[in-house]
């Protein structure tokens, strides 16, 4: 008796989630939901769609309220779908424009707020996801990275009130919403560094020798990177350069780095010796230079060069 009286209470419950589950809710959604750009100027588009669910039966029109920080992503472009078919009547429907009422009553739209009236030409039912309009967000900071909360709401106190949808019957019907967000992203390099070659073999005193393509390096980020170079020579005490035995002490400025036909002598200190900037999506490379003044011994010089790769401002 007991476990009839268990499953028969399971299966009432099982039911009333079935019926839960398939009430028809209107939402109002962005695609996508969240968007990004890199760097300040550029820019997207964001859909406004209405999604019905299979319940939801002849939906007409509406009005929507969408927030967004001009500050960070400001929205630049507006445009309805005016397809016959899936979209809205134009010439009832307004995107930030006067549509009820005299011009001198509170709107609904200003700074960091877009109002928008829309009217199916044909009365919608689900289940279909219906793109209203779109919008193009651009990103207007340069402090980076910053993200920008798209909101579906209203100004209190605007002339139209607050956000509805309405059937075909003009009966309110409730809706519920899925905000997003748009975000800048800081831009950033992203450089690679493949070694070609890096021996010179063994050279005689007063010789001056060439290594073409001993770097290759590939920036696939989206700033331009600066590259700097300093020597990280095993030579102990205070003497930088590359590494000999005994007196046979190559100085920094011996060496150079750089591209083609513009390479750069290092020095004999710690401080470093700016090679090149590498655009953002360009590969370069770099040629490698010694020089082994006279008087020194023949031999195979080495040493350590540390490559530091930052953002160029």
């Amino acid at each position: 008796m007991d476990e009839k009286l268990k499953f028969g209470v399971l299966g009432l419950l099982f039911v009333m989630l079935v019926v839960s589950t398939t009430s028809a809710t209107p939402t109002l959604h962005f695609v996508p939901q969240d968007s990004s750009v890199v760097g300040y100027c550029h820019e997207t588009v964001v859909e406004v769609r209405l999604n019905l669910s299979a319940g939801d039966t002849l939906i007409d029109y509406g009005k929507v309220g969408i927030s967004y920080d001009p500050s960070c992503g400001n929205i630049t472009d507006r445009n309805f779908n005016t397809d016959i078919l899936t979209g809205v009547d134009p010439s009832w429907s307004s995107w930030n424009s006067q549509f009820l009422g005299p011009s001198t009553e509170k709107p609904c739209w200003g700074y960091g707020m877009d109002w928008i009236v829309f009217g199916f030409w044909i009365p919608k039912t689900g289940p279909f996801d219906e793109l209203i309009g779109n919008f193009t967000i651009h990103c207007d900071s340069t402090n980076l990275p910053c993200t920008n909360y798209l909101n579906f709401t209203c100004m209190q106190g605007c002339l139209q009130g607050c956000m509805c949808i309405w059937n075909s019957s003009d009966r309110e019907v409730s809706h519920s919403v899925v905000n997003g967000t748009f975000t800048c992203e800081a831009t950033a390099p992203n450089v690679s560094v493949t070694v070609k070659n890096v021996s010179f073999g063994t050279m005689l005193a007063g010789n001056r020798q060439e290594i073409n393509v001993s770097l290759t390096l590939n920036n696939t980020g989206t700033a331009p990177a600066n590259i700097t170079a300093v020597f990280k020579s095993n030579v102990t005490g205070t003497t930088y350069g590359l590494n000999g035995t005994g007196e046979n002490i190559i100085p920094g400025t011996n060496f150079e780095l750089g591209p083609d036909g513009d390479e750069k002598a290092l020095t004999d200190t710690t401080d470093t010796t700016v090679i090149s900037t590498i655009p953002a999506g360009v590969e370069v490379t770099y040629d490698a230079i010694l020089v082994v003044p006279a008087g020194q011994a023949a031999g195979d010089y080495s040493g350590i060069v540390e490559l530091i790769i930052e953002e160029s401002s």
